[in-house]
């Protein structure tokens, strides 16, 4: 299959990605099954713009051939003899030798069946060779603006080295268990592996499950603690009342080893009593003596809060992204039914078309907007967002952008208290953008008939610019996190209002870009001051 090199990207969607971005937006797509991606449907062109963005590896296969697009990460999965040729061509033809296997799995995720799996063993090719390999994965359907299931998001992290490493402890502890000969030496074996294991381990000995044994990464876990010599519940207090000591003492009551996969489990890691969630891959095996009674539980530990926390973030993205979208997608998709139908049936009601496309347009617009939002997230958190400076009176910026606000907003008052110059050497694109972001969010939270009051003022070497509003106001909680990406104010008035918390995330990002600040004062039930500072050049 062909490649083209387009002199310029014309698809914003496939920004940024690495080497398989580079590979995708220069791939012949036209010449498959998905065709060029001005054609592509908003959920291929979301979800390929998540996955090249996504730091873990992400596959899609898309259609019924399941035509195959994948990111950074994944590559490593494919080797040497997959990759590149796997791009664009359907899984099975990657994939021929698991297919029979993990066929049926993508047949039933197209049916809406999705699927999950933990350390599953497979054996690929993908070296020269045939090599035994273990991942965690997850398929899920992709949904269209219809609801109808178009293709399969793939999650996947490749585990093999975790499996073959507890493979080989098994082994160790039934080396140790067949020859006494060998105990001396096979147990500074074992202490070896422990202390250089990329697990974390230590050893809980007697009822009361007291630290004799802690290799260097178990450490790291509680910096500053001591651990050797004390109980559990001395150690780490704040598992006292968690479901992991009853845990526990089933492992030492049965002996049977428990596995606890992506375990939510609260701890401190410092001594200002502020606890946090964590989240780990936890083993806990028995340990027997010469009479085979349990004397204790080793304990393996792999922390993957960062895993964890990523993937609830992906989560929520793909939830918010799939929320906002539904309610523009299916506006259009019914003006675009009622208008076809009326063609077909010979009506040419003009008036009707024009009311019909203006809408249609409207909608476009909401929608171009709220992908445009999340493409400024991607392009701001890869470092690809660039300040292009210029030198602009700041305060006719505010006036501008408060009367083309005022023609949509009529319901609202819009005020300028200032009309001194102020000169201000900025991005004046990007400023547009908080200015507006900050006195639509007043408008959207202020009753009908409010009023909206804009300032600025020069303060020593920095410029403030303030907006007031007399709306629903913000509990102080809420101050504190309203900057953060995604994040919006939970409660029975904004559960109605559209948005999906990335507009106050991108004006504090770009308003720090340019050396600023931002910050807000509010009273629950009075209104909210949001306010800029940035700083004048000399």
């Amino acid at each position: 299959m062909g490649h083209t090199v387009p002199p310029v990207n014309q698809h914003p969607f496939l920004a940024g990605g690495g080497t398989m971005g580079e590979l995708i937006r220069n791939f012949s797509w036209d010449e498959t099954l998905i065709g060029d991606p001005s054609g592509w449907p908003p959920s291929l062109k979301n979800s390929v713009s998540i996955m090249l963005h996504s730091p873990f590896p992400m596959h899609i296969t898309w259609g019924g051939e399941f035509l195959q697009l994948y990111n950074d990460a994944y590559r490593p999965i494919l080797g040497t003899s997959k990759h590149p040729r796997a791009l664009g061509i359907p899984i099975y033809e990657s994939f021929p030798e698991i297919w029979d296997t993990v066929g049926p799995m993508f047949y039933g995720v197209m049916k809406g069946t999705p699927v999950r799996m933990k350390d599953f063993k497979v054996f690929l090719d993908r070296k020269g060779y045939m090599e035994e390999c273990y991942f965690d994965f997850a398929y899920s359907p992709i949904l269209d603006e219809l609801g109808e299931i178009r293709g399969v998001l793939t999650n996947v992290l490749e585990t093999t080295d975790k499996v073959k490493a507890f493979v080989e402890l098994e082994n160790t502890r039934e080396e140790l268990r067949a020859s006494e000969f060998h105990v001396i030496q096979q147990r500074d074996r074992l202490m070896e592996f422990f202390m250089d294991s990329p697990a974390g381990i230590c050893i809980l000995d007697g009822p009361d499950l007291r630290f004799t044994m802690v290799n260097p990464l178990y450490q790291q876990f509680f910096p500053g603690r001591e651990l050797i010599g004390k109980t559990v519940i001395e150690a780490i207090p704040e598992i006292s009342n968690d479901r992991i000591i009853d845990i526990l003492d089933q492992v030492l009551k049965t002996g049977k080893t428990y596995h606890g996969i992506d375990e939510l489990i609260p701890m401190s890691k410092r001594y200002d009593g502020a606890v946090e969630d964590r989240f780990f891959d936890l083993t806990y095996q028995a340990r027997f003596d010469e009479k085979m009674a349990v004397s204790g539980i080793m304990v393996f530990a792999i922390e993957v809060t960062e895993r964890k926390r990523e993937e609830i973030r992906k989560n929520e993205f793909i939830e918010i992204v799939s929320h906002e979208l539904k309610t523009p997608l299916t506006s259009l998709t019914a003006i675009v039914q009622i208008a076809e139908s009326k063609l077909q049936k010979g009506l040419s009601d003009s008036s009707f078309l024009i009311e019909a496309m203006s809408k249609a347009g409207s909608q476009l617009k909401r929608m171009s907007a709220m992908i445009g939002g999340f493409l400024n997230v991607s392009r701001l958190e890869s470092a690809q967002i660039h300040l292009g400076k210029t030198i602009f009176d700041f305060t006719q910026l505010v006036i501008d952008a408060m009367d083309e606000l005022q023609l949509s907003s009529s319901g609202h008052q819009l005020e300028m208290d200032c009309r001194d110059v102020h000169m201000l050497e900025a991005d004046r694109e990007k400023m547009i953008s908080v200015v507006t972001n900050l006195m639509a969010n007043a408008v959207k939270y202020s009753p009908e008939g409010g009023k909206i009051i804009m300032d600025c003022s020069k303060k020593e070497n920095e410029l403030i610019f303030s907006v007031k509003d007399s709306g629903i106001g913000i509990l102080p909680e809420d101050t504190e996190r309203i900057f953060e990406r995604y994040y919006r104010v939970s409660s029975s008035v904004t559960k109605n209002i559209s948005g999906f918390g990335i507009g106050l995330y991108l004006s504090a990002q770009i308003v720090k870009l340019h050396g600023g600040r931002i910050w807000v004062d509010s009273k629950r039930g009075v209104g909210s001051v949001f306010s800029v500072s940035l700083p004048l050049s000399h």
